[in-house]
């Protein structure tokens, strides 16, 4: 192994037992770095819910002020309550995934549970991109 390949492996783990064709394994990558990056951007996540959160209170605030006689009033009513709903059960997921333990066992849980909430916020976005469609024009 050449000094720079030394160097490349304790930057990212420990050498593991050289193989039939020469190559090393790396053992032991740091599950820092990826856990940090998985924290930030489920924090992340949660901000742009919270953005969105607010951004919908505004609407509905808008949407009241209009009043019934708005041709959208009924579409945009069920459209805000359906996103702030996902939003709520975004933000309780966050909250869950936020209390799983970084153990082996439970890797999976926690991808499953942030490819779930990932698709949700895909979704809330999906129905706030309908809402402005709609739109609550002045």
């Amino acid at each position: 192994m050449s000094e720079r390949e030394v160097e490349e492996v304790e930057k990212v783990g420990e050498v593991g037992e050289s193989t039939e064709n020469g190559n090393y394994t790396v053992l032991n990558i740091t599950k820092k770095s990826t856990s940090v990056h998985e924290r930030k951007k489920t924090v992340a996540e949660g901000l742009l819910d919270i953005g969105l959160l607010v951004a919908n209170a505004s609407q509905l605030k808008s949407l009241f002020d209009r009043g019934v006689s708005y041709q959208y009033f009924h579409i945009l009513l069920v459209l805000l309550i359906l996103t702030f709903l996902v939003q709520i059960t975004v933000g309780f997921l966050l909250l869950a995934l936020a209390n799983i333990e970084e153990a082996i066992e439970d890797k999976k849980r926690y991808n499953r549970l942030n490819n779930a909430i990932m698709a949700l916020v895909f979704i809330a976005v999906v129905i706030n991109v309908m809402v402005s469609v709609f739109g609550i024009s002045s």
